[in-house]
């Protein structure tokens, strides 16, 4: 059986990993609309009697309250409120799909399946029977339109089923499509056919990093609380609900306001790329850490473009530096949303 990374190879494709890396032939123009293999994303799949009411009792996110067929940001903690996972959950009528990144997706789904009981709950993991796809640009709605052969959604956060393809409307003229591989790969020649051009996995990576989109992979996992990565400020935590894993903290958080470290976008230029995990120091110390990379990709116009936790404290004085004291200096940029 072909695989979704055969099928890419035989269209051109370079994978490294979980990523796309390139493709071959030219590069596209500017202003073409792109088409992105989410190779380093993963769908566990929730569905059953009980699934939307377990999932509410289990995530950051509103799911029970929230209207089917729309979509938001949102995390599983533990019981302590580190965060084992981030992802975007796709509400429909009758199940739940979690788009994570793909190297937690396996332990996500089996700590989850530890908790269903007796409820009426079926845990899929679907890393590999289904393939994800992100488009990019203005004109990228028209064409999936006319790929499809019917209207798209048209509102951020927005979900819509054609077929087997489930599409998601998101911020920054972006559409995320979810399909079985074997629909994935005639959607594929008909959106190049009308008119999309393919591009690296790092395309999209590089608007989620610009968003202030914080991804939680294997090597962050337990790092954060929510609110240090401002998933509230984006949606991903609901204050209004019940219990979950690490209520308690999340919530004791956000009313006495105790967010010592935020989610800033910075860039670097380093001659080794930074990586989710890597430690920041204060300028001039050795050994006084104040944050940590969450993602970072290569910026186009060289260096590193990154989403760090930063001690607020540390933006005043001497330069935040990557993985040592005397390390290189991150310049640090206005996110899109305002940061307390």
């Amino acid at each position: 059986m072909t695989t979704w990374r055969d099928f890419l190879a035989t269209h051109g494709a370079s994978v490294e990993h979980d990523r796309v890396t390139g493709f071959a032939g030219a590069p596209p123009a500017p202003d073409v609309p792109l088409l992105v293999p989410l190779t380093h994303l993963a769908v566990t799949r929730f569905s059953g009697d009980d699934a939307i009411a377990f999932l509410h009792g289990q995530l950051t996110c509103d799911v029970k309250g929230r209207e089917p067929d729309t979509a938001s940001l949102g995390a599983y903690c533990t019981p302590k409120g580190r965060m084992l996972a981030t992802f975007i959950a796709l509400r429909r009528r009758d199940a739940v799909e979690l788009v994570s990144a793909r190297d937690v997706a396996n332990a996500l789904a089996k700590r989850l399946r530890m908790f269903v009981l007796r409820s009426k709950v079926v845990v899929e993991e679907q890393a590999d029977s289904v393939a994800l796809l992100g488009l990019v640009g203005a004109t990228a709605a028209a064409l999936a339109a006319v790929a499809l052969g019917e209207t798209v959604p048209s509102r951020d956060w927005q979900v819509g089923r054609t077929g087997d393809v489930t599409v998601t409307r998101l911020p920054g003229e972006r559409l995320l499509l979810v399909a079985p591989v074997a629909t994935a790969e005639k959607l594929w020649d008909d959106l190049v056919a009308a008119g999309m051009h393919p591009a690296p996995t790092v395309t999209w990576e590089r608007l989620d990093v610009a968003l202030g989109f914080p991804w939680v992979v294997a090597a962050t996992q337990e790092q954060f609380i929510p609110q240090m990565t401002n998933l509230e400020l984006v949606g991903g935590v609901s204050f209004d609900k019940g219990c979950y894993p690490g209520q308690e903290v999340v919530a004791r958080t956000h009313y006495r306001g105790e967010v010592k470290r935020r989610l800033r976008l910075a860039h670097v230029e380093a001659e080794a790329a930074p990586a989710p995990g890597d430690a920041l120091y204060v300028g001039g110390t050795t050994d006084q850490t104040c944050g940590m990379v969450v993602n970072a990709v290569p910026a186009p116009e060289g260096g590193h473009d990154l989403l760090a936790v930063v001690q607020s404290s540390a933006l005043e004085g001497e330069p935040v530096r990557l993985r040592a004291g005397d390390g290189p200096k991150l310049l640090f940029r206005d996110l899109p949303y305002a940061v307390p």
